[in-house]
């Protein structure tokens, strides 16, 4: 019960300090206090949710954090990417620069994956001509694809077009910046058969069959072939590309040369450009 004294009180309060004031609140008052109360708490509520929904990022392997089963950031546990650190270096096994034309050098070079479970795409290599006295002469880049377990061939025609007398070239990379993904299925790379020399003379020729054993024909299948003297010197290099490579079938890879080798041929390489599988 509100007695007189408490009447007077109430009569003093202005609106804001009457709800407040709960000793002063008749039951009407305090009902309606009460739903507007839950009703703010369920607008409240419904913002809070939707700020969540909008800016919370729920954790993955592309969010720059380490989080979830991760042993890396955005790597190892269940992500796709395995992390640097745990992985052995590509190794330029080969890196030569050959003058097969004059006023025109080549470069070749193989570039081998010693991971077994781990691969990595599109990796930029940086290639750099140098002349005799060490003063660069062109600059440039290739990406390739480095699969699991796979020694990668790397041939780029015409990279300079000048004098190539005692010219030396480099392919390096960033390794640290390699993103290495988990090698849950394995390459396919086609069995090469043993290289012919078909001609050692004028305008010299090679042959190899690559033998495909999978249920799946392969088109544009891209190859390389390096030439080696007696003493492992390498003397030539070509590439060609085979359109279609049929299922449980073959085909014959040819490379050509305009000039003679400047040495005889002494061991013939043809290795595939393998992908990195999707």
């Amino acid at each position: 019960l509100i007695t007189k004294q408490s009447r007077s009180r109430c009569s003093l309060l202005t609106p804001r300090a009457f709800f407040v004031y709960t000793g002063c609140m008749t039951w009407a008052s305090g009902r309606r206090f009460l739903i507007v109360v839950i009703i703010g708490s369920i607008i409240v509520a419904a913002i809070a949710l939707a700020l969540t929904a909008l800016l919370y990022e729920a954790p993955s392997c592309m969010d720059n954090r380490q989080n979830q089963d991760e042993s890396g950031v955005d790597c190892g546990g269940g992500c796709m990417y395995v992390c640097t650190e745990s992985q052995a270096a590509p190794i330029v096994s080969l890196q030569r620069a050959l003058v097969q034309v004059p006023g025109r050098v080549d470069v070749v070079g193989y570039v081998e994956n010693p991971n077994a479970d781990a691969s990595a795409r599109g990796v930029e290599y940086d290639v750099t001509l140098y002349a005799s006295d060490r003063t660069v002469l062109k600059r440039g880049s290739v990406r390739i694809d480095i699969p699991a377990g796979v020694r990668v061939p790397v041939y780029l025609p015409g990279f300079f077009l000048g004098e190539g007398s005692g010219v030396q070239v480099f392919l390096t990379t960033d390794t640290n910046a390699i993103r290495w993904l988990r090698a849950d299925t394995k390459p396919f790379v086609p069995k090469v058969e043993t290289p012919k020399l078909i001609n050692g003379g004028d305008g010299p020729r090679i042959t190899a069959e690559l033998l495909n054993s999978s249920s799946q024909s392969v088109n544009r299948v891209v190859a390389v072939a390096v030439v080696y003297d007696a003493s492992r010197n390498v003397i030539a290099a070509s590439q060609t590309v085979l359109p279609v490579l049929p299922a449980f079938g073959k085909a014959l890879a040819t490379f050509t040369w305009n000039l003679p080798f400047p040495s005889v041929p002494g061991v013939i390489d043809v290795s595939p450009v393998v992908a990195v599988p999707l």
